[in-house]
């Protein structure tokens, strides 16, 4: 019997899409590897879908094996398809010491069978292989394939990754998910040289959101606490040239005897999260931790505590938010594989959800590792030898497609510039999404691994985001401030994220995703809360804006423009946008149950004088019913309308018309 056979010894190709349909379910197998470590690996699920790796003849986890090498009885594997279907191709990918397959049947309903691969003479290839058998179309359509394999003949332990058929002969050829746009640019990969890397191991880089700071992790280097062959946390400042200072060790509390790293940064700066947890006899523990910046330095680390967490596996890696509000982190939850990814979210009492997977569009058999979240709190980046790569682990990014963080894009590779020939992971960038920066084996460094620079293709950022800075102050007296800073969608009321104001300088710095109108309001003991609002839309690129937030001492005269609270035009009742910022002065009311105040409205020159006095106290009269129907008594509230008649500016054009139309809050009493 003959058969148009065509074997492919490949290298890294891509390829347009293709008609051809992969296995779906398994039928039947002789045996599979039985890798007591980790026992979802090696199984024979993994032939299911598509190619899954690109090794050159390496085993690999997310292929299937047989139980034995060598085995002196033939091994096989019967897998079924969605849809049955006339076919004149099967395609196998032997991904490991390929040669053994003996004969391949394609079956369909009633037992009818034909066999349209076989040979008795076997020979070991050097390189994993695709397998095409072309034939003659088939008189029925098939459901199901079966593969056999006479391992004894071929050295070592065999693997088949994917089984496809076809109802042509065109060529299939593994590709590697990268986009087309990738592949026309030219990255130039920067080394931050010896001012960041060293002689030793240099690895896990965290920029901070504003792209100033950079930490990262020293390995087996003389100036870490000792013993030296422990990880310490080092820091280095970026200059406004761009390069850098030299690295600093962050020492005590952050750096004690053990392996002690950086996951995440808030834009503020004021804190840190780092892995493991400390104990006060300066040890660590697994787990995960935090450190609050105080005017002395770093806080001792705090930990913390995770629903239901477990780690099977001896390391996890793990990312926080811009917001502090999201934690995605790779660890070995159950023991069915290696580490994959999961979320879990910050709860009101400080504590976080029982992680979630973020489902088998992204977790493989093989690890999935150093999780990026970038600033849109959508794109993630990440490592794995799941997926065809350059060479080993290579960095992926994906797009979350809905709130439920199982709905992904497919992956796609970062290309090869980004990724090399060697192990490629732990990818960072700041807000702006404009340089990447990682680790790398590759060639030419100065240690063991070293960290790299790049700029990062248009195709493959992260949507854009504002970076809103400024200095909180005290009206009355100018000084710098530390305060709370929470920042909110005005659409639903929803608390975005939290932030505190450096506790010398007052300054603050918050990320906030596209799409969206906020507000956001400093707090301090003491003080009236102050608010202001930004609005970022999808259409809009990276933006920075300076934003300055007043405190007023609580006294009495002392007075605050309640500025997010919004009307529709010549209306005076409150839209929903308002409820936040009037929560906030209902607490305050609370607290200081004697205060009592005025509510002022006040409209521009636009319009008839009585008709503006008449609006403006409408207006005050319902910021006073949405107050007095969250249990402020009636008379402690005054209702007062100005209309044109105290303007903070001149009314010349349209901002400062918009300055004029206000509510505010004054405090009469104490």
């Amino acid at each position: 019997m003959k058969y148009l056979l065509s074997c492919l010894f490949f290298v890294p190709v891509f390829l347009l899409a293709q008609d051809f349909q992969w296995a779906s379910k398994v039928i039947a197998f002789s045996s599979e590897f039985d890798y007591k470590k980790y026992p979802g690996q090696y199984r024979a699920n993994q032939v299911l879908g598509e190619p899954s790796t690109f090794s050159l003849n390496k085993a690999n986890p997310c292929a299937w094996a047989p139980s034995k090498k060598n085995n002196e009885e033939s091994d096989f594997i019967e897998v079924g398809f969605a849809i049955p279907q006339k076919v004149q191709q099967v395609v196998v990918h032997e991904s490991f010491n390929p040669g053994s397959i003996s004969r391949i049947i394609v079956k369909g309903e009633k037992g009818v069978e034909q066999t349209v691969y076989e040979v008795d003479s076997l020979i070991a290839l050097s390189s994993a292989r695709l397998l095409s058998v072309k034939f003659a179309p088939t008189t029925f359509k098939v459901n199901a394939v079966r593969i056999e394999m006479q391992t004894k003949y071929i050295d070592g332990f065999n693997q088949i990754d994917a089984i496809a058929i076809a109802n042509h002969h065109e060529p299939y050829e593994i590709r590697i998910n990268v986009n087309p746009e990738v592949e026309k640019q030219v990255v130039t990969m920067e080394s931050l040289g010896g001012a960041v890397n060293s002689s030793t191991a240099d690895l896990s880089p965290v920029i901070s959101p504003n792209g100033k700071t950079l930490y990262f992790t020293r390995q087996n280097h003389p100036e870490n606490i000792a013993p030296i062959e422990a990880q310490d946390v080092w820091m280095s400042q970026v200059r406004e040239d761009g390069t850098f200072e030299p690295a600093q060790n962050v020492k005590a509390p952050v750096n004690n005897s053990f392996n002690n790293s950086v996951f995440g940064i808030t834009p503020d700066g004021q804190k840190i999260f780092l892995l493991n947890q400390y104990n006060k006899d300066g040890t660590s523990t697994p787990g995960i931790s935090f450190t609050q910046k105080q005017i002395d330095g770093w806080a001792f680390p705090e930990n913390i505590e995770i629903d239901s967490f477990q780690n099977h596996g001896p390391f996890g890696e793990y990312c926080i938010s811009n917001s502090g509000k999201i934690l995605v982190m790779a660890i070995m939850l159950d023991k069915q594989g290696t580490k994959d990814l999961h979320v879990s979210f910050r709860k009101e009492d400080g504590t976080w959800t029982e992680p979630k997977s973020l489902g088998n569009r992204l977790n493989t058999a093989a690890s999935e590792i150093s999780p990026f979240l970038a600033s849109d709190e959508k794109t993630l980046y990440y490592s794995t030898s799941g997926f065809p790569t350059y060479g080993g682990s290579d960095i992926f990014v994906t797009r979350r497609l809905d709130d439920t963080w199982e709905n992904w894009t497919q992956p796609e590779n970062l290309g090869p510039y980004l990724n090399s020939k060697e192990f490629d992971a732990y990818y960072t960038l700041p807000a702006k999404g404009d340089y990447v920066y990682l680790v790398s084996y590759r060639e030419g460094g100065l240690g063991e691994s070293d960290i790299y620079r790049a700029s990062v293709p248009e195709v493959l950022r992260p949507e854009a985001v504002a970076l809103v800075r400024g200095t909180v102050r005290n009206q009355k007296t100018n000084e710098p401030l530390a305060a709370s800073i929470a920042y909110y969608a005005l659409s639903s009321g929803k608390e975005i994220g939290l932030a505190q104001s450096d506790p010398v300088t007052g300054k603050y710095e918050i990320v906030l995703p596209a799409g969206e109108k906020y507000g956001f309001s400093a707090k301090r003991e003491q003080f009236l809360p102050v608010s202001s609002e930004f609005e970022l839309p999808k259409t809009a690129g990276y933006q920075e804006k300076e934003v300055d937030l007043y405190l007023v001492p609580i006294e009495k005269g002392a007075k605050i423009v309640i500025n997010n609270v919004y009307f529709d035009t010549d209306k005076y009742e409150l839209r929903k946008e308002s409820f936040v910022e009037l929560d906030q002065l209902v607490a305050i009311m609370k607290k200081y149950s004697s205060m009592q105040i005025e509510i002022s409205g006040h409209t521009d020159d636009v319009g008839e004088a009585a008709y503006n006095l008449t609006l403006s106290k409408n207006r005050a009269a319902s910021v006073m019913r949405y107050l007095t129907g969250k249990g402020i008594q009636e008379q402690r509230i005054k209702a007062q309308g100005y209309g044109e008649e105290t303007p903070l500016v001149p009314n010349t054009d349209a901002d400062s018309r918009q300055t004029n139309r206000r509510v505010e809050f004054t405090v009469q009493s104490l």
